[in-house]
C-alpha cells in the first residue's frame, strides 16, 4: 500500500472530515490531538465518531492521531477507535515502548490495528529501536517540529541539522522490518519549490512519503514519492535483461550503460510492484 501522502484533517467539523475523505491522499490521518483546542475534544471526538460510522472508507486507510498517552483523553480516544471498524492508530510523543504497548492493551490482545507512532522527542529517538520492535507498529512517523522544540534546534533550508535524526529513524525502521517511514510535515503550504527540495531529499534519505498539513500539498507529495515515467520504463528493462542473464548462468548484466547485479534489480522490482 502507498503512503506518499498522509493528510492531517481537523476533527473540528463535518465539512472537513468529509473533505479529507475525498481527498487524492493516500492516507487521511483525523486529528483529535494539536489541531483541537483542549476545550473541544470530547465533541470533537464524538463529531468523529459519528462521521466514520456513516461514511464508507473501505478504499482509504484511515488513521486517527490520538493524544498522547498520561493526557486526560488518551484512554477516551482509544475507546473511540476501539468502537470503529478498520481505524488504525497515529501515537504522538512516542517515548519508549510502553506507550505503545499501553495502546495494545487498550485497544485488546488480538487486535489487528496498524500503529504508526510519531518519534518527535529526544526520548522518542533515544529509545526509536525498542519502539520499532513492538508489535502492531507498522512504521515509524518523524515529528519534525516537536523534535526541534525538543531539543532546541533551528532549521535551515538545506535540514542538514535533521540528517542525523532523518537517518535513525529510516535505519531502526530497516533493522525491524517495518514499512519505510514518513517524514515530517512542511510548514510553508505555499512554498511549493521548498517543498519539493524537503520531499526530494527525504526520498533519497529512505522515507516512502510525508505527512501534509494541507490538502495542496497532497498531488506534489505523491508526484514527489512516486517514480517517473521514464524510472519505471528503465525498471522494466532491468528486470526483463536480468532474467534473459540468469537463464544463461550469470548474475550481470549492462542495461543502458549501467552494470546491473541482484541489489539493483532488487530495488526495480519493488519499485514495480508499487508502481508498475
Amino acid at each position: 500500500m502507498k503512503s506518499r501522502s498522509m493528510l492531517f484533517v481537523p476533527a473540528s467539523s463535518t465539512k472537513m472530515l468529509q473533505k479529507g475523505l475525498q481527498s487524492d491522499a493516500d492516507q487521511v490521518i483525523y486529528d483529535l490531538e494539536d489541531s483541537i483546542a483542549v476545550t473541544h475534544k470530547e465533541e470533537a471526538r464524538e463529531r468523529l465518531g459519528v462521521f466514520l460510522n456513516e461514511n464508507q472508507h473501505d478504499e482509504k486507510k484511515i488513521y486517527i492521531r490520538i493524544n498522547e498517552r498520561g493526557s486526560a483523553a488518551f484512554e477516551e480516544d482509544l475507546k473511540t477507535i476501539s468502537s470503529l471498524s478498520g481505524i488504525h492508530v497515529l501515537l504522538p510523543k512516542a517515548n519508549q515502548s510502553d506507550d505503545i504497548e499501553c495502546v495494545n492493551e487498550a485497544l485488546g490482545k488480538d487486535h489487528n490495528r496498524s500503529i504508526v507512532p510519531i518519534i518527535e522527542t529526544a526520548k522518542g529517538m533515544w529509545h526509536v529501536e525498542e519502539i520499532s520492535a513492538v508489535r502492531n507498529v507498522e512504521k515509524l512517523a518523524f515529528g519534525s517540529l516537536d523534535y526541534c522544540l525538543d531539543l532546541n534546534i533551528d532549521t535551515s533550508p538545506s535540514g542538514t541539522e535533521l540528517l542525523y535524526a532523518r537517518s535513525r529513524i529510516v535505519l531502526a525502521s530497516k533493522v525491524a522490518n517495518l514499512a519505510p517511514p514518513i517524514d515530517g510535515v512542511y510548514q510553508d503550504i505555499y512554498n511549493q519549490v521548498g517543498f519539493a527540495h524537503e520531499a526530494e531529499a527525504g526520498k533519497r534519505l529512505g522515507f516512502q512519503g510525508k505527512l501534509l498539513i494541507h490538502p495542496n500539498q497532497v498531488d506534489q507529495a505523491n508526484q514527489c514519492f512516486a517514480p517517473s515515467l521514464s524510472e519505471i520504463d528503465e525498471a522494466r528493462s532491468i528486470v526483463e535483461a536480468f532474467k534473459e542473464t540468469e537463464k544463461h548462468g550469470k548474475a550481470a548484466v549492462k542495461v543502458n550503460g549501467k552494470m546491473v547485479d541482484y541489489p539493483v534489480v532488487k530495488r526495480a522490482e519493488r519499485l514495480l510492484q508499487l508502481f508498475g
